[in-house]
């Protein structure tokens, strides 16, 4: 036996009407004027009430085929008056039309043309909600969609019909759209720069594969580092030329090499250490003894050549000399 639910029935009427069941809270618009598509029933395969009972629709695609095959518009009324009022002989206008079905991620949503009324209802916010009316069998699945109604307590909950929505302003905004634009404007919308960026040649003179970009950056960092590395090592030749130079001038001692190892090591510091080298008189002079003959040694003390010119010239002993060269050393 085929039933009919129908959206807030159920909340006035469900004892004193068996045969109706609860219908759905929908998002009819979110800008300020009536949609051209509205949701008319939430995804399955369970379709749960507020009041506790529910329906199962595995299949809604079966939906759309039997509205097809009717070929009839479906009512949009108020309060289901074509339930309630149309059987009394009593008036039941419609407030809009559904022209059209069509499934979304297992949502069914219509194609609606309002009437005026129903425009006027929907706007000023009368109504806030669309309720969905359907034929169900024993086993409470739905078989056969039979209109929707205009409703402020449904019995499912969603999305109110007419909040105002200003993120979609916005959005619409941003693609170009009025803002009286629908949902399915802004979808066309999007299907239409998707198409025009996938169409789109792209520019080598912009663009190049990531493959190839890659390459190019290995490259320049190889050289890159290969250049850090030759200007290091002539650096370091000059610094070290630099500091050999001062030590044998006597500019600098040999214990303090390491401080000008470090020194030198950057560019700026190679500059101050030339400069100051430059200024830098001979204190540190060899002293001479390397020019001396091991066979001069006279008490431990090596003689050259002209300290014996000045030792035998003044009748002074070698040895007695060399010991007065030792001792004026000492005191150094």
């Amino acid at each position: 036996m085929t039933k009919i639910a129908a959206p807030d029935l159920a909340l006035c009427a469900a004892d004193a009407l068996p045969g109706f069941g609860a219908g759905f809270i929908i998002a009819l618009n979110s800008a300020a004027d009536e949609p051209d598509r509205v949701q008319l029933l939430p995804r399955g395969p369970v379709l749960s009430g507020l009041d506790g009972r529910s329906w199962t629709l595995d299949d809604p695609s079966k939906l759309v085929e039997a509205f097809n095959a009717r070929a009839l518009q479906l009512p949009i009324d108020v309060e289901h008056a074509q339930f309630i009022k149309a059987p009394k002989g009593e008036a039941a206008p419609a407030a809009g039309w559904i022209e059209a079905l069509e499934i979304r991620d297992g949502e069914v949503f219509g194609r609606v043309t309002w009437t005026a009324k129903g425009a006027e209802a929907v706007n000023s916010r009368e109504y806030r909600y669309l309720s969905p009316a359907f034929n169900h069998d024993a086993q409470r699945r739905v078989t056969e969609l039979l209109g929707a109604g205009l409703v402020n307590r449904p019995n499912f909950q969603m999305a109110a019909l007419n909040q105002e929505a200003p993120m979609f302003k916005e959005l619409f905004k941003k693609l170009g759209l009025p803002e009286t634009a629908t949902e399915a404007d802004a979808i066309a919308k999007v299907g239409e720069l998707q198409t025009a960026v996938n169409s789109q040649q792209v520019s080598l003179a912009t663009f190049v594969p990531r493959e190839d970009y890659n390459l190019a950056v290995n490259r320049a960092t190889e050289l890159e580092n290969q250049i850090k590395a030759a200007a290091k090592s002539a650096h370091d030749a000059e610094s070290s030329a630099a500091i050999e130079a001062a030590l044998k001038a006597g500019k600098i001692s040999p214990a303090t090499r390491d401080f000008y190892v470090a020194t030198c090591a950057s560019a700026e510091g190679l500059a101050q250490f030339k400069k100051f080298v430059e200024a830098q008189p001979s204190v540190f002079a060899p002293s001479g003894l390397d020019q001396r003959s091991p066979d001069d040694a006279q008490g431990g003390v090596a003689l050259n050549a002209d300290e014996r010119k000045i030792a035998e010239g003044m009748g002074i002993d070698l040895k007695a000399y060399a010991q007065i060269a030792a001792a004026s050393q000492a005191r150094a």
